[in-house]
């Protein structure tokens, strides 16, 4: 069973009439969302789809930003939490993927490496914050992953999945700047918004499952395809 119509979705259509996992794709994926209608949008379809489907093991998609308590000031972050308490409460068989900054096709969208691309190739300023960095991942290989998780049977489990460096925005605009030949402008604020992930059990996982991934510094630039 497939939930959601977004970009996550896209990607998970094989698991549409599937008797056995709900993927749940659906609901605010705009971490600068402030309107509690939306989030309590979500949790009354993430309650009935589970209360529904009890007999499935339901798959969620949260945020690798939860790591930092700081953020639970944010009104997004501290919803998607709500969302993970409510389904280790409801759901008998569940995974949690925490995802970072997910990137595919490249298109108007707010989230930030297209917000990044798009602005560089309109030649338009932006602002970037000194002291902020990103983990990254392509949604092809969130696909892989979560595919491989559900086929080894993982359950009850909060899963970071993401590339295994962490960019600074700088590095990021960078790679941009390489793949579509052209000059970002920008202004510099001294701010800072990062946090460090822990990938032990990914790691081991991904040897032990000898998934193939290419995983680093050079992941970004190699993965990211702007037309």
């Amino acid at each position: 069973m497939l939930v959601g119509s977004g970009l996550l979705s896209s990607v998970f259509k094989e698991y549409r009439g599937d008797e056995h996992v709900v993927i749940f794709a659906s609901g605010v994926s705009d971490s600068s969302q402030t309107d509690e209608k939306e989030f309590l949008r979500e949790q009354a379809l993430l309650e009935k789809t589970i209360g529904e489907n009890l007999e499935k093991k339901f798959v969620y998609f949260s945020s690798c930003a939860l790591v930092d308590d700081t953020n639970f000031e944010i009104p997004y972050y501290l919803h998607k939490k709500r969302m993970e308490l409510i389904i280790q409460s409801l759901a008998p068989s569940y995974l949690i993927i925490r995802l970072p900054q997910v990137f595919g096709e490249i298109k108007e969208h707010v989230t930030l490496i297209n917000f990044l691309c798009m602005k560089v190739l309109k030649d338009e300023v932006f602002e970037v914050w000194a002291g902020a960095s990103r983990y990254v991942i392509h949604i092809d290989d969130v696909l892989i992953l979560v595919k491989s998780f559900i086929e080894n049977e993982l359950d009850h489990k909060i899963i970071n999945a993401a590339n295994t460096y962490r960019y600074s925005l700088f590095e990021l605009i960078e790679y941009i700047e390489k793949k579509v030949d052209r000059k970002a402008r920008f202004k510099i604020l001294d701010k800072d918004d990062s946090y460090e992930l822990e990938f032990s059990f990914l790691q081991d996982y991904i040897e032990k499952n000898n998934l193939k991934f290419s995983f680093g510094k050079s992941y970004f630039f190699e993965k990211l395809k702007v037309h």
